[in-house]
């Protein structure tokens, strides 16, 4: 599968390209979902918390990239204000990675990173919220299937 890519049928070919060459895509969905997964094998540049371990530098790199004229995915699992305040005026690209509940819970499992388990309790009430959010809020989501 090709790079994702964003288009607008009121734009021309040559807007088309010079408006969603270097795009920011957020990627969200539940805790065990696959988002890093479909991430990372749809794009070359990635930014996750993981690497950064601060909300801040995550966003700071992932605006970085983009103003290099990168295509940057932007993992979260639901945009927090200050990413959506950060973003907004790059005119992001919303992706839910549509996950069920129990295909994420079981995936949690099967990846078996301690931490993950030692926290399983919160991880289940935090996924359960996430799961009330699901195409909620103020964006228009493109729903993935990865599983």
């Amino acid at each position: 599968m090709g790079k994702p890519h964003h288009y607008c049928d009121t734009y021309t070919t040559t807007q088309k390209e010079r408006r969603y060459t270097n795009m920011i895509h957020v990627i969200c969905g539940l805790i065990g979902a696959g988002k890093s997964t479909y991430a990372k094998s749809h794009y070359e540049y990635v930014t996750e918390f993981e690497d950064t371990r601060s909300k801040d530098k995550q966003i700071a790199e992932t605006i970085r990239l983009h103003k290099e004229g990168k295509t940057v995915a932007h993992i979260t699992c639901y945009p927090t204000r200050m990413e959506q305040i950060s973003f907004y005026q790059y005119e992001p690209k919303m992706i839910w990675i549509d996950t069920d509940y129990m295909q994420a819970m079981t995936n949690i499992l099967n990846r078996g990173r301690q931490r993950d388990i030692a926290e399983y309790s919160r991880i289940e009430r935090d996924n359960l919220d996430l799961f009330n959010k699901r195409g909620h809020g103020p964006f228009n989501w493109e729903f993935v299937n990865v599983f």
